[in-house]
């Protein structure tokens, strides 16, 4: 076996058709990958830049299996090499295995070569998801092993049965080049048939949302108070927006502007933004310390004073009634989740001293690892000294939490820099809402806010989990298990779907698998779906509270490339049994 193995061997990499594609495949490997990772912030590029390393590898794996193979298997039958080497004494078993092996030292040791540059340079990106990349989705250069022993059965089969270049390269070449095509074919099939879940942008915050749910289930004490003070607090937005309404005037300096279409506009919108302030945003705990200084109406003054320096050109007055600071402060009373958070808080420090220590590690200003896990960062936000001001937390309640916030972080909100939202679609209006927007106003609130950017970046996202998952409409979940058992088998049984899933490391089913999909070139449909599960119930009875599930992962990665893998080497055991029937009937020896 070594004299053929090794003869195989060199016969191959001293071809030029061989060392000259290689060197151009692996600098081509090296230039690309360096591109992606060394210039783009955004997880997409990378995703797209890794379809074109992957494409480039598989071509250059078909070609150098078709032509070394149809050289080994044809060309040697051919040129009689194939019948010296049995006269010589050399079994058909040993030639044909001895020409496989050496094929697949190649092919494997390029795709550990591809492999090691891929994690070698991912290491130098800057984006966040840099751990991600690097331990999980490189993973899916491993795609490149089934498709190159799907080739490899593929080519043999036809070059052992026919013995003939001329059919079996145009076969092969065409089987390939549809398989090229996976990243578009595999989830592009679910569009031309009009899957009805395809992904959409909900996914990961339904994920953590109904992980939070299932905590809450779980009896955890503090998300459920949480929970309810939201709810409960969700009521009292009219009544803010009365307060707003009635406390508050706007005066134009000109009159005739007073009674202005557009005028009355920058009012309302004006008018909204402050209500919007003080009923929802992450400044009502820092609104409410301002409220309890006695006879200092600092409330009122914070907002003038941020209207003002805001980046409006209108030349307006706020006014407010008498009563409006003792109306906010009895409403910030009837306020449960605002009262939670207050009493989370820690202790206050100037706003000088909250600049210099928490503003960089806030989500606020950036939207980077150390704003999870800093020194100053949300992590130290989630103890027991914080929490348990509220309500007795056990550790495991504490952990659970902190990996809720972690997760909707590390998938979402690190994903989204930091913005107020928006209060309108309407064009006119929010011309006039971004210049009030937070992060248009940073240097006038920097010196005014004395509660820890972390602890504030920490119940910005927090909240956000304790909200309800964004679920499915009804007439859809109606057919969900029709649907899901549709889109599995679909996934499961197109080989298109599976180098897809392959490529993208994807069978978890959890935040991974979402967010890969959020940043693909093309979508499949959403598996890690959630879902209510009495939303006709609660149609019937809005008083019943919403109850949820989630569908499990389509599939199991490991079982795709073990499915494959298996199958591969079977089909070229039939080949091998090919060769050798063929060789013994050929020579009459049996």
């Amino acid at each position: 076996m070594s004299v053929v193995f090794k003869f195989s061997i060199m016969r191959t990499l001293k071809r030029k058709l061989f060392y000259i594609p290689i060197s151009i495949v692996i600098a081509l490997n090296l230039f690309i990958s360096i591109i992606i990772f060394t210039t783009s912030n955004s997880f997409m590029i990378i995703t797209i830049g890794s379809i074109f390393i992957i494409l480039i590898d598989m071509i250059f794996i078909s070609f150098f299996n078709i032509t070394n193979l149809s050289d080994f298997f044809i060309q040697d039958h051919i040129s009689n090499i194939e019948s010296l080497m049995i006269r010589k004494g050399r079994k058909p078993t040993v030639i044909f295995f001895s020409k496989i092996f050496a094929n697949k030292l190649i092919t494997t040791s390029f795709i550990l070569v591809v492999y090691t540059l891929y994690i070698l340079i991912s290491l130098s990106t800057k984006i966040y998801q840099k751990e991600t990349i690097v331990l999980k989705y490189s993973l899916g250069v491993f795609v490149l092993i089934p498709f190159d022993l799907l080739i490899t059965w593929i080519t043999l089969l036809i070059a052992v049965t026919t013995k003939s270049y001329k059919k079996t390269l145009p076969v092969t070449w065409v089987i390939s080049v549809l398989f090229f095509m996976y990243p578009i074919i595999g989830p592009g099939l679910f569009v031309a048939l009009g899957s009805s879940d395809l992904y959409d942008s909900n996914i990961i915050s339904s994920l953590y949302r109904y992980e939070n749910y299932k905590e809450r289930k779980n009896k955890n004490a503090f998300l459920n108070k949480l929970y309810t003070d939201l709810n409960e607090t969700k009521k009292l937005e009219t009544k803010y927006k009365n307060l707003v309404d009635e406390n508050i005037t706007i005066k134009f300096s000109n009159e005739s502007e007073n009674e202005s279409g557009d005028y009355q506009i920058i009012r309302s919108v004006t008018l909204n933004f402050i209500t919007y302030m003080l009923s929802k945003s992450w400044l009502k705990p820092q609104l409410y310390l301002f409220s309890q200084e006695k006879n200092q109406k600092l409330v009122e003054t914070f907002v003038k004073e941020y209207i003002n320096n805001s980046k409006n050109n209108y030349n307006f007055k706020i006014n407010f009634t008498s009563e409006f600071n003792q109306q906010l402060i009895n409403l910030f009373e009837k306020d449960e989740f605002l009262k939670d958070i207050v009493t989370l808080s820690p202790s206050v420090v100037s706003a000088t001293d909250n600049v210099k220590s928490y503003w960089n590690n806030s989500y606020f200003n950036s939207n980077d690892k150390e704003v999870l896990i800093g020194d100053n960062g949300i992590k130290g936000t989630v103890n027991s000294t914080l929490f348990s001001k509220l309500i007795k937390t056990t550790d495991d309640q504490l952990k659970n939490i902190y990996k809720i916030i972690s997760n909707a972080y590390n998938y979402n909100f690190a994903d989204i820099k930091y913005s107020t939202p928006n209060l309108s679609n309407v064009e006119s209006e929010k011309y006039i809402y971004d210049k009030l927007k937070f992060e248009f106003n940073w240097s006038f609130l920097q010196k005014n806010i004395i509660i820890p950017y972390n602890f504030l970046s920490m119940v910005e996202i927090l909240k956000d989990t304790l909200e309800d998952p964004l679920v499915p409409q009804t007439a859809y979940i109606i057919n969900i298990d029709s649907n899901y058992t549709k889109n599995k088998s679909f996934y499961n049984l197109s080989p298109f779907n599976n180098f897809y899933v392959m490529a993208n490391s994807f069978g978890s089913g959890d935040y991974y698998d979402a967010f890969v999909q959020k940043n693909s070139f093309l979508r499949g449909p959403a598996y890690s779906l959630v879902y209510q599960t009495n939303s006709l119930q609660q149609f019937e009875d809005p008083s019943i509270a919403p109850e949820y599930s989630s569908k499990d992962s389509y599939f199991n990665l490991g079982a795709v490339y073990s499915s494959y893998i298996i199958i591969s080497l079977g089909l070229i055991g039939m080949c091998y049994w090919i060769y050798v029937s063929r060789i013994y009937k050929k020579s009459g020896d049996k």
